[in-house]
C-alpha cells in the first residue's frame, strides 16, 4: 500500500500571521494521505467520472476545481466506495497557536498533565478559551517570543498573557488557566535557576532549521504529517512493513519532514508524552518516505483534490457558512463516514469544539 500525501493552505511556520491573524489569506490548512494499491485502477475510474463532468485533460488540481462540487463529490464518492483508506488533517491556523500557547506556556512541566491519556481535554478547554476570549496582544507577545527567542521575549509571553487572565473574571477555565500559568512561570524561574539561560527554550515550540539555516516555528504540515503517519501507524496495528509514504514534492521542508518523521519514530517510552486521540505514536516498524512530482501521479493529485477541498470547507465554514454547497456538505460528510465502524480513517479537525459541533452537525444528519 502507497499513501500519497499533499498539503493545501501552507504558508510556512505559524508566525507567519498576516494581517489580523488571516495568514495572508489562507487561515486553514489540511493534508490528505490517500491509500492506494493500484495507481492504474483508479486513474481508470477518475477518467471515467472526468468525462461524465466534461473536466478537460491534465493534471488534475484543486484549485482549479473550485466551481466543480458536483465533480469532486462524485470523485470522492468513487475513492470511498474503494475502500481507499484515507487520512485528513484540517487545521485552523489561529487555533494551531493557541495550542502552542497552552503547551508552552499555561500547561506547566511539573504539573505531568502533558503525559496524560486524558491530556487532550484538558488543553481543548483551555485553547478553547483562550481562542474566543485573549486580546491580540496575547499572541503578538507569543509569536515575538517564537522569532526571537530570549528571556526577555519569553518574560514579556508570560507577562502579556498573565495581564490579561488578570483581567478577566467571571469563568472556571479563566481561573484554571491562570493559576497553571502562574505555576508554569514558577516552573521557569526554577529552571533558570538550574540550567541557565538557555531554560527559555523549554516555555517554546520546538524550531525547526530550514534549508537557510533559518528556524522555523510552528509548522502545520509537520505535525499533521506526524499525526497521520501516527494514525496509519495505528491503523495497520504497528506493521508498517509493507507501507510507503509518497509525499507531494517539498523544495522548502522536505529535509525538516523527514527528520521529524524520523524523530517521531524514536520516540519508543517517550511516545505517551504525544498522546492524541485515534494515533499511536510508539513505531515498532517503520514506512519509508519520499517526494515526488504531483504531475506524475493520480494519487498525489487526488490527494491534492481531497486536501484543497477539505482546507476550503472548514475555511468557508469560519467565513460564511451559507456559502457552502450542498454537494460540499455531501462531499465532506462522506470523509467523515470513513470512520465509521471504529477505524481510525477518515477526518481529524484541529479546531475549536464549538466550531467542530456546527462542522459535523449537518454531517450526522446525511
Amino acid at each position: 500500500m502507497k499513501f500519497y500525501i499533499d498539503e493545501s493552505g501552507n504558508t510556512g511556520g505559524a508566525t507567519n500571521s498576516g494581517k489580523a491573524y488571516d495568514f495572508d489569506g489562507q487561515p486553514t490548512f489540511a493534508l490528505a494521505a490517500l491509500g492506494l494499491h493500484d495507481q492504474e485502477a483508479i486513474a481508470a475510474v477518475v477518467e471515467e467520472i472526468r468525462a461524465a463532468h466534461r473536466i478537460p485533460a491534465g493534471e488534475l488540481k484543486s484549485k482549479s476545481l473550485t466551481g466543480q462540487p458536483e465533480f469532486v463529490r462524485d470523485l470522492v464518492d468513487a475513492i470511498c466506495d474503494r475502500t481507499s483508506p484515507c487520512f485528513i488533517e484540517v487545521v485552523d491556523k489561529k487555533f494551531f497557536v493557541v495550542t502552542n500557547i497552552v503547551n508552552s506556556h499555561v500547561l506547566p512541566p511539573s504539573s505531568g498533565i502533558l503525559a496524560e491519556p486524558g491530556a487532550h481535554v484538558v488543553q481543548n478547554a483551555l485553547a478553547d478559551f483562550l481562542y474566543d476570549t485573549a486580546p491580540v496582544e496575547v499572541f503578538d507577545a507569543f509569536i515575538a517570543a517564537c522569532r526571537t527567542p530570549t528571556d526577555a521575549t519569553v518574560r514579556s509571553s508570560f507577562g502579556t498573557l498573565l495581564e490579561f487572565l488578570d483581567r478577566h473574571q467571571g469563568s472556571e477555565a479563566c481561573s484554571a488557566c491562570r493559576e497553571m500559568t502562574r505555576l508554569s512561570l514558577s516552573d521557569y524561574e526554577e529552571m533558570l535557576a538550574e540550567e541557565g539561560p538557555g531554560a527559555y527554550s523549554n516555555f517554546l515550540p520546538s524550531p525547526d532549521i530550514g534549508k537557510r539555516g533559518k528556524p522555523v516555528s510552528m509548522l502545520p504540515n509537520l505535525s499533521s504529517l506526524t499525526n497521520i503517519y501516527a494514525r496509519i501507524n495505528l491503523h495497520y496495528q504497528r506493521d508498517l512493513s509493507a507501507i510507503e509514504l509518497v509525499h507531494d514534492e517539498q523544495l522548502q521542508f522536505d529535509q525538516i519532514l523527514a527528520n521529524n518523521k524520523q524523530a517521531t519514530e524514536a520516540l519508543g517510552d517517550q511516545a505517551a508524552n504525544f498522546f492524541t486521540p485515534h494515533a499511536d505514536y510508539n513505531f515498532s516498524s517503520t514506512a519509508s518516505l519520499t517526494f515526488a512530482k504531483s504531475h506524475d501521479s493520480i494519487g498525489l493529485q487526488l490527494a491534492d483534490v481531497i486536501g484543497g477541498f477539505c482546507m476550503r470547507y472548514i475555511k468557508d465554514w469560519l467565513s460564511d457558512p451559507r456559502s457552502i454547497s450542498g454537494a460540499a456538505h455531501a462531499t465532506f460528510a462522506r470523509l467523515c463516514r470513513l470512520s465509521d465502524g471504529g477505524t481510525v480513517c477518515g477526518v481529524n479537525l484541529i479546531v475549536t469544539n464549538e466550531l467542530a459541533h456546527r462542522v459535523f452537525s449537518p454531517v450526522w444528519q446525511n
